[in-house]
């Protein structure tokens, strides 16, 4: 994915978060995981293993369905700010 580097660190843990959570797109968490390692190897101070954690601890049972995701990251533009529409344009073309 070419526009990785330019999502925020709290947008790539969510990534990670989502495939921790609901198991779906591993390549794109195996991506945004890899980027998050990168940054912290550049001096990046955003700590996301623990922020993974807190937010996998929060996290409610499994969506029942593609709408039922699509609201929690609508829900979420604190988290993800100008990011939602790609996120959504990934969860539409999701095979669950």
């Amino acid at each position: 994915m070419e526009n990785i580097k330019s999502m925020s660190s709290k947008a790539l843990a969510y990534f990670v978060l989502l495939y921790k959570k609901l198991k779906i797109n591993k390549d794109l968490a195996i991506l945004a995981m890899q980027e998050l390692e990168y940054r912290n190897d550049q001096g990046d101070s955003f700590d996301y293993n623990s922020y993974i954690e807190s937010e996998y601890n929060k996290m409610e049972q499994k969506p029942s369905s593609i709408n039922e995701i699509k609201q929690k990251i609508g829900a979420a533009p604190k988290i993800i700010n100008n990011e939602i529409p790609s996120i959504i344009d990934m969860v539409n073309n999701l095979k669950i």
